[in-house]
């Protein structure tokens, strides 16, 4: 019969001691003091409620570090991590992972060059092209609906979980995607409790060529899709005519919403209504076609679209502009008058 083989005091850290489970080969280096012991081949270790697993794993009884390499592979009740090496140190509980990493918790999926994981304030930070993965059922999407992804990238990705809220946070150049949705700032900030995505330093967001933008932007998730979406600060909502145009050398016309504050409330990702607080304007094709504008400007607007195109507003406060009605159509076939 195999027992485990328990390292000895020095090799312990807090209340849990480190256990080596297997290893082929076992070598012991150094004296006392600088003492190294090197495992090969197979190893299995456990310290609380935490495995490693790797191809070779070097212990440093000085610095209380244990050294993986090849084939890393590291879990608890919480999260799973694979690399090709990492550093663990038991007596702080935490392990910095290098090389093709994979970190998963509860369906989200945080990948890069170089991972730091503190065990005790559950604080991940990734950088080295780090990659964050949410999938639908975490964004709270049901079972029913084959829901999309939300992928974010930056320069570096940081993961806050506490007991009453997990919060995923991009900084630098910030990039993210859900279904045909995209945004870009230069920091994001996703609160799991609350289902805000928030998009900071000159952020924008498009969907195909619908864009919005504005000194901040707020995106509430619902089902796992963008229910709505605020711009605060100098905002601006833009919406490009469906209609063809008379020659591909022909500019894209633009149903465009500006105020100090947009708020816009989305059915299936495509703008339902929007409302323009604080030095609002608008300017659309009555047509849908070039020709004249519609140009309103008001204390606030209340716009409500009807497939993708600005069918009624109503303005409140110094109104001023001007608003061209659409021209009657004679029925086809409809004779001269």
């Amino acid at each position: 019969m195999m027992y485990p083989l328990i390292i000895v005091a020095m090799f312990c850290g807090g209340e849990s001691p480190l256990i080596l489970h297997h290893s082929d080969r076992i070598l012991l280096q150094g004296g006392e003091g600088e003492r190294k012991t090197v495992w090969e081949g197979n190893v299995d270790v456990t310290h609380g409620d935490a495995r490693l697993q790797c191809d070779r794993a070097t212990s440093l009884s000085a610095k209380e570090e244990l050294l993986l390499d090849g084939k890393v592979r590291i879990s608890d009740r919480q999260s799973r991590l694979r690399a090709l090496r990492a550093s663990y140190s038991w007596a702080s509980r935490k392990f910095t992972a290098r090389g093709q990493v994979r970190w998963e918790r509860e369906g989200a999926v945080l990948s890069g060059n170089r991972l730091e994981y503190d065990r005790g304030s559950e604080r991940t930070v990734a950088t080295g092209d780090p990659m964050l993965t949410l999938g639908p059922r975490w964004l709270g999407a049901p079972d029913s609906l084959n829901g999309e992804p939300l992928e974010v990238r930056a320069d570096t990705l940081f993961t806050e979980i506490g007991e009453d809220q997990t919060r995923y946070v991009a900084r630098g150049n910030a990039h993210l995607v859900l279904g045909d949705l995209e945004g870009w700032g230069e920091r994001a900030i996703f609160d799991r409790e609350s289902g805000e995505l928030v998009l900071e330093g000159t952020p924008r967001a498009t969907r195909g060529k619908a864009e919005i933008e504005g000194h901040r932007l707020r995106m509430r998730l619902v089902d796992g899709t963008v229910a709505s979406l605020d711009a605060i600060g100098a905002g601006h909502f833009r919406q490009p005519l469906e209609g063809p145009r008379h020659s591909q050398n022909e500019p894209d016309l633009f149903d465009e919403v500006q105020g100090d504050s947009l708020h816009l409330s989305l059915d299936a990702g495509r703008a339902d209504f929007v409302d323009a607080i604080g030095s609002a304007q608008t300017s659309h094709y009555p047509e849908g076609e070039a020709g004249e504008m519609n140009r309103v400007n008001g204390e606030s607007l209340h716009l409500e679209f009807l497939d993708e195109r600005i069918r009624s507003v109503e303005v409140e406060g110094a109104v001023a502009g001007q608003y061209v009605f659409p021209r009657r159509r004679r029925p086809s076939g409809a004779g001269e008058v």
